[in-house]
């Protein structure tokens, strides 16, 4: 158990539980949604830096995992940098976007004239 009794490891899952419990409890109490999420992710957070630290004892490995944490967070950003170009584009040269914008018939707008997103983008074919 490398120098923990099982009494450490009861302690932490009693803290686990709780941290359940509240998590259960602060949506049933509110419905202010900012509220919810920060608790929610809060202890989303606290419990599973919990579990990783205690039960898989990575709390004693700091140097080890702090590399592999800058690691996969350098490759997250390689992978976003390399990705975004592709992604904002909304046109190219062999594709089209196929998203549809669908507006409600008896949606006038309160102007009597059928409303038309003006946001929508055009669809434009390719030309080969």
């Amino acid at each position: 158990m490398s120098g923990h009794s099982a009494n450490h490891y009861f302690k932490v899952y009693a803290i686990l539980v709780v941290l359940f419990l509240v998590s259960y409890v602060v949506p049933e109490m509110t419905h202010y949604k900012p509220l919810v999420l920060a608790s929610a992710f809060g202890i989303a957070v606290v419990k599973a830096w919990m579990v990783a630290a205690y039960f898989m004892h990575l709390k004693h490995e700091r140097t080890f995992v702090g590399y592999i944490l800058i690691t996969a967070l350098a490759f997250m950003f390689l992978l976003y940098v390399a990705l975004m170009p592709d992604i904002q584009r909304k046109e190219g040269h062999h594709w089209r976007s196929n998203i549809v914008v669908e507006v409600p018939e008896d949606h006038h707008g309160g102007h009597g004239a059928p409303h038309h997103d003006v946001h929508a983008e055009p669809v434009h074919e390719a030309k080969h």
